[in-house]
């Protein structure tokens, strides 16, 4: 299993919307939870993934 995120591109409701995928790990094995959300209030995502087999956050 790997994380992938997929952001999303178009800023009206009449727009198109495009998904981007970007790969972030290809090595999370049983991966259970991710979360996106700005940790630290720079306007970018920050990806917060748990895995059963990985001992880092």
């Amino acid at each position: 299993m790997f994380a992938v995120l997929f952001s999303v591109i178009g800023t009206t409701a009449e727009a198109q919307i495009d998904f981007v995928t970007h790969t972030i790990d290809t090595e999370l094995t049983r991966g259970y939870q991710t979360v996106v959300v700005d940790l630290n209030r720079d306007s970018r995502p920050d990806v917060i993934a748990l895995s059963t087999r990985l001992p880092d956050l």
